[in-house]
């Protein structure tokens, strides 16, 4: 039959994919102790949003993975594990970076 309305007290676990961990206020997709206040894990990858502190939202990998802004099917933005930021993909050199401010460049 249907659910209509659901209520639980404590942890939760669903379908043994969905994971509800009420201590610390955390939803798990794919992984049971999710290390943002929602993770997502595919292909050994965990995705997480969380907000560490106070005025600061984080989105990011967890570990140290490779994260890629996609649109299109195509990563516009990836930032490598590294710390590396590439613009576009190198195969079609199609990255196009436009500053309408100012941009600054500290080397030390």
């Amino acid at each position: 039959g249907n659910l209509k309305k659901l209520a639980v007290d404590g942890d939760a676990t669903i379908g043994e994919f969905a994971f509800f961990n009420s201590s610390v206020n955390r939803v798990g997709i794919n992984i049971e102790n999710p290390h943002g206040v929602l993770s997502i894990v595919e292909n050994d990858a965990e995705i997480i949003i969380d907000s560490p502190s106070v005025g600061l939202a984080t989105v990011g990998t967890y570990p140290n993975h490779d994260l890629a802004l996609v649109t299109d099917n195509s990563a516009r933005i990836t930032v490598k594990n590294d710390g590396e930021v590439h613009i576009g993909e190198e195969r079609y050199k199609n990255g196009v970076l436009r500053v309408y401010g100012t941009a600054a460049i500290v080397i030390k």
